[in-house]
């Protein structure tokens, strides 16, 4: 018993050792860009734009940053959280385009069937006006922290 333990004793070190070797090569978190809670609002015509699609589109940026479009849908007060790889994860840092596209939602005969509200998405209410990425007018920065842009206030004319 004796001789085995100087032996473990000399082993404990380089156990040691290579295990913060492997916990400090290995990094934190999922292994992918990292992202910051982004929240908003989107109006149109001072009214909340529920079901609105809204899409960041990254430019001047990396191209680790340009394979991301986060995006986000408007809850019936037009509120809307950006999902980059997980549900509200946010988006990584960088400057964005604003794309947004606001369809009705319209009823199909199966889906009123079963009582449901919705169906199959109708024309862009916004015919297009934002969400064409080389006329869009809206542009944000997207900082390392939690973000709260100011409100989206769109028109139809």
């Amino acid at each position: 018993m004796r001789s085995l333990i100087p032996l473990f004793q000399s082993k404990i070190p380089c156990v040691c050792l290579s295990l913060l070797a492997a916990v400090s090569l290995s990094g934190c978190g999922d292994g992918k860009i990292k992202r910051y809670p982004v929240v908003g609002h989107v109006t149109v015509d001072g009214n909340p734009a529920e079901g609105a699609l809204v899409i960041f589109c990254p430019f001047n940026s990396t191209p680790e940053l340009e394979k991301f479009r986060p995006a986000g849908v408007a809850d019936a007060t037009g509120a809307f959280k950006l999902t980059t790889v997980e549900p509200s994860d946010g988006a990584p840092a960088g400057n964005y385009k604003v794309l947004v596209k606001w369809c009705p939602t319209l009823p199909n005969q199966e889906d009123a069937e079963r009582g449901g509200r919705g169906g199959a998405k109708g024309p862009d209410r916004l015919k297009g006006k934002y969400y064409n990425l080389d006329t869009t007018p809206l542009n944000v920065t997207i900082e390392k922290k939690s973000n709260e842009l100011a409100p989206f206030d769109l028109k139809t004319k």
